[in-house]
């Protein structure tokens, strides 16, 4: 059996998360802790954002494949080039 990424988590609720992921991506967010002295960091969340929504999409494929196919949540890591 695959392994979830969010194991417990109901349908709806990786459905609500996924969309307040994509809203963050879309409106370009950006994410900052809180520093200490000359000391601080700022991270921007496209990165992460990016890895959460294929984890989401990977369990909503596992939960309910006929919404969510495989073929659909599956990321596009490479493309093949054909010549004529």
């Amino acid at each position: 059996m695959p392994r979830r990424y969010f194991p417990g988590w109901t349908q709806k609720q990786l459905e609500d998360s996924l969309n307040l992921v994509l809203e963050d991506r879309a409106s370009g967010r950006v994410s900052t802790s809180l520093g200490v002295g000359d000391f601080s960091r700022g991270m921007a969340i496209e990165q992460s954002a990016a890895s959460r929504i294929q984890m989401l999409t990977h369990d909503l494929a596992l939960l309910d494949p006929c919404a969510y196919s495989v073929a659909d949540v599956t990321p596009i890591d490479r493309t093949q080039i054909v010549f004529k």
